[in-house]
């Protein structure tokens, strides 16, 4: 419940950003888009709420957390 509200803000993006823009006839389509569109938003989307850094520059600031240790494939998403 405690990040409820940032989960349905991601999911709201995602549909604004990625899969209203354009119709996929395939799977394999879907998963390319997908994938190019989570590689963007975690190491190119800056954000107003992250001081206009992007979620890997935000998790490394504040974190600790470094983009080589985060081994994600569109599967993990």
């Amino acid at each position: 419940p405690t990040y409820n509200s940032h989960v349905e803000r991601t999911h709201r993006i995602d549909m604004e950003e990625l899969w209203r823009k354009k119709r996929y006839y395939s799977f394999h389509s879907m998963q390319l888009a997908l994938r190019k569109y989570v590689l963007h938003f975690n190491h190119h989307r800056a954000t107003p709420s992250k001081n206009w850094r992007t979620p890997i520059q935000f998790a490394n600031d504040t974190f600790g957390l470094h983009s080589t240790k985060i081994p994600y494939r569109v599967q993990d998403v």
